[in-house]
């Protein structure tokens, strides 16, 4: 069995004659590398780790042959991270730059070497997106009539943690100093720098709810009615 999945699994079963209950779960990782286009190596080396997870769990109880209620909950969750193998902090500490006070994030500074192809930046990001969901049905039948009523509570939540290159600063090499862009970077000289300030970590929630409520009516052996309300 593969430890990337995707693998999925269903157990069924009854308590009693009058209630019976399946649940479901789903699981998959999906791993990518890839190499940013137009990027120097190793910068543009790019860790893509995707994760994919589900599951549920449904409960019928029949209270009646005309009384019957259907509940079911479950959960969903997928997650997107993307980063580069190195820290930029480490880099910086490597190569002698000074002045910025970002550590850990694992992206790089941006290095633009005039006539030599830019090191641009591999971004940070960790994506993940977890819903719940509740859903009760339940189903009456009296006679020519079959309502039904229902209910079902969704929660969201989304969240987000990303970087980039700049947050470690953008460098220009132009040859401002020595005539030479390259010459420029082997002596630290760059013609421009700018620096951003990292992106705190966001989280949103949301809330839905609906509800309905329906009627089959079997108003003749070949006239039915179905009407209801959401």
């Amino acid at each position: 069995m593969s430890p990337w999945g995707p693998i999925d699994a269903r157990l069924d079963g009854r308590a009693r004659t009058a209630d019976s209950i399946y649940s479901t779960f789903n699981f998959a990782n999906m791993p990518y590398n890839s190499w940013t286009p137009g990027s120097l190596p190793p910068f543009g080396l790019r860790h893509s780790f995707r994760t994919a997870r589900s599951g549920q769990i449904s409960w019928t109880h029949i209270f009646s042959a005309q009384l019957v209620n259907a509940e079911r909950m479950g959960f969903t969750r997928q997650k997107n991270s993307i980063r580069t193998p190195y820290i930029g902090s480490d880099i910086l500490r490597q190569v002698g730059m000074q002045g910025v006070s970002t550590v850990g994030l694992p992206t790089v500074p941006e290095i633009a070497i005039s006539g030599i192809t830019t090191a641009t930046e591999v971004p940070f990001l960790v994506f993940p997106i977890t819903g719940y969901q509740w859903t009760d049905n339940l189903t009456w039948t009296r006679g020519e009539h079959t309502p039904r009523i229902g209910l079902t509570v969704v929660r969201d939540h989304v969240a987000n943690t990303s970087g980039s290159g700049t947050n470690y600063g953008l460098y220009n090499f132009s040859g401002t100093f020595t005539g030479s862009p390259y010459a420029d970077f082997l002596l630290g000289l760059p013609q421009t720098t700018s620096l951003d300030t990292p992106n705190p970590p966001s989280h949103s929630f949301g809330n839905w709810w609906n509800a309905y409520a329906q009627d089959h009516w079997k108003m003749r052996p070949a006239l039915t009615l179905d009407y209801g309300l959401r």
